[in-house]
């Protein structure tokens, strides 16, 4: 049976092997200086990010510290690049702190993760500079297929949460970006376009 994760040392990451390495080789290509993951759930994709990419900044919300795995507590209690934060991902308080967070980072990629995809995207799009990314897991569009899930969206899998007509309205500051590895995930990645 296939999965809709994959994980690390035996850790859970909610993403497919082709959407994790699909996300470390765009941030790779395009010279990512951050990731701000807006919803880290248990910490698979933070322990991950900071086993293969230990100088990358990262910034990840959770609402609980409690469900973080303990893996990525004490990797994250070590890392100097890692910083988490507990709370709700479009309360005023982690918008702020992410908002002086990004200061000296450029380019960031800002990933919406966690629950209530939407409202993130609608929450931080004003964040997201000239030449940074906002990206989406849980995406779908029909010209989409995923060899590691065959039967996506119409299995017993996870169902989308954002679709094409989601984003629209973002079309007139933001580029879908077009990168290969992504073709075969439910990633989706914007490039914000207008200053």
């Amino acid at each position: 049976m296939l999965q809709d994760w994959c994980g690390v040392d035996g850790i859970r990451i909610d993403h497919t092997e082709s959407e994790v390495d699909a996300l470390f080789r765009f941030i790779t290509d395009k010279k990512l200086c951050g990731f701000v993951e807006l919803g880290m759930h248990e910490g698979g994709l933070a322990l991950c990010i900071m086993k293969e990419m230990p100088r990358l900044n990262y910034l990840g919300v959770t609402s609980s510290y409690d469900i973080i795995n303990e893996a990525t507590k004490l990797k994250a209690n070590k890392h100097k690049y890692t910083v988490i934060l507990i709370g709700d991902t479009i309360s005023s308080e982690i918008v702020t702190f992410i908002d002086g967070w990004l200061i000296d980072k450029w380019p960031i990629l800002f990933y919406c993760d966690g629950e209530n995809k939407i409202a993130q995207i609608s929450m931080y799009r004003n964040l997201v500079r000239f030449g940074d990314y906002l990206g989406i897991h849980d995406y779908w569009n029909k010209s989409r297929v995923l060899p590691e899930l065959p039967k996506y969206p119409y299995a017993n899998v996870p169902k989308p949460e954002v679709y094409d007509t989601d984003l629209k309205y973002l079309k007139h500051d933001f580029q879908s970006i077009k990168f290969a590895p992504l073709i075969n995930t439910r990633i989706a990645i914007l490039q914000r376009r207008t200053k």
